[in-house]
């Protein structure tokens, strides 16, 4: 894995963790141990997905690049 998708991922987990907790101490019902294991674990499965959408385009999604064109002198020696 590269460092740029590393980078990704870990800012999404984070954000996720800063979110769970936020969501916990708004929401005293949402602390059951139970449902912080369900919303932890939508929350960090929504933050790696969204990284992966919104993130940096996935390694040689580029096209390839166009063949040069032969040279001139290539085509005039070819034709002596």
């Amino acid at each position: 894995m590269c460092i740029q998708c590393a980078a990704g991922a870990m800012t999404a987990v984070a954000g996720a963790t800063g979110s769970r907790i936020w969501l916990q101490a708004r929401f005293p019902a949402l602390a059951d141990r139970r449902v912080g294991l369900v919303l932890r674990r939508g929350i960090l499965v929504a933050g790696v997905l969204a990284a992966g959408l919104v993130g940096p385009a996935a390694h040689g999604s580029d096209p390839p690049p166009k063949a040069a064109a032969p040279s001139a002198t290539l085509a005039s020696a070819t034709a002596r």
